[in-house]
């Protein structure tokens, strides 16, 4: 298969960071560290991640000493931090959120089994997501339509992986359909699940959280995680649009996950760390007599295994 690499998006390179914060994030009640925290600062639309160990570091730029840092975990109370000045011996704590047990289904009948989300692997432009833009804490969510079942559960997920560091960790993260875009979390903790499997789907059971389906839908989104055992550097150069060539370094972690690239379906979306707006993940193609640009949508290919009853 052979793999398109595209750049979406440009970000600036801060050059100079006069603020550095450090540290370390706990359980409140355990004093555990927790892993894969997402740390943002929207207002300079960047943001950070702890790694397995609950250790994070974030640059900021001058002057924003007055920005607001919001601190989230699935299955913690957000929390919110002012008044930044660097440190590098910084420990936040996250209060657990208690949750009221899920609805047990109890049902006399036998269900039936359906598919829904990105079904067909084939008919399409195919590519591999470039792990290599997928920062800690980028996601990005496939929508899963309701098709009229009243009483719906999820029963597996399934993604379908590329080949390199297809075995990384990522988690995973279903949200509920909210005006056509992902709202509030339906999780009530975090759930991190690495492939076995190359060049193929991969199934994870999650029966156990007894999600009932909405009638409007649900989103299940891909959360890139900052795993070191899988961290790669690569040095290399980019061209500018004033011809300059600069050298380039980045920092990546996978997992790689096959999509289609200019599909019919465009039922992806993508957030990335530091940004609370979702956007549909879009591209441009034209075909070889075409001279006219077009949006061509990409799709993940996620889809859900459903219960009937």
């Amino acid at each position: 298969m052979k793999k398109i690499i595209y750049l979406l998006l440009l970000f600036p390179v801060l050059a100079t960071a006069q603020i550095k914060l450090a540290g370390k994030v706990l359980d409140a009640n355990t004093k555990q560290a927790i892993a894969y925290v997402n740390i943002e600062n929207f207002k300079a639309q960047i943001g950070a991640q702890t790694n397995q160990d609950g250790v994070f570091e974030l640059n900021l730029s001058k002057g924003k000493q007055t920005d607001t840092l919001k601190i989230s975990c699935v299955g913690y109370a957000d929390k919110y931090i002012t008044h930044l000045q660097s440190n590098e011996q910084l420990v936040y704590e996250l209060l657990p959120l208690v949750f009221q047990l899920n609805e047990v289904k109890v049902s006399n009948k036998k269900p039936r089994e359906i598919e829904v989300g990105i079904l067909n692997k084939s008919g399409h432009k195919w590519k591999s997501v470039n792990q290599r833009l997928q920062n800690p804490g980028t996601q990005s969510a496939i929508y899963l339509k309701n098709d009229n079942y009243k009483s719906a559960y999820l029963k597996t997920l399934h993604f379908y992986m590329g080949d390199e560091m297809f075995d990384a960790p990522f988690r995973v993260r279903i949200y509920e359909n909210k005006n056509g875009i992902p709202g509030q979390d339906l999780l009530e903790k975090s759930l991190t699940y690495s492939a076995t499997k190359k060049k193929s789907w991969n199934t994870f059971d999650v029966t156990a959280y007894n999600i009932l389906m909405p009638e409007n839908g649900l989103w299940v989104s891909i959360e890139w995680i900052a795993n070191e055992k899988y961290k790669k550097t690569v040095h290399t150069s980019m061209k500018y649009p004033d011809g300059s060539i600069k050298p380039w370094t980045y920092t990546y972690y996978g997992p790689e996950i096959v999509a289609h690239f200019d599909t019919d379906f465009g039922l992806t979306y993508k957030k990335h760390i530091g940004s609370n707006k979702w956007r549909n993940d879009t591209g441009k193609s034209r075909g070889l007599l075409d001279k006219n640009w077009r949006i061509a949508y990409t799709d993940l290919l996620v889809k859900a295994t459903l219960e009937v009853y």
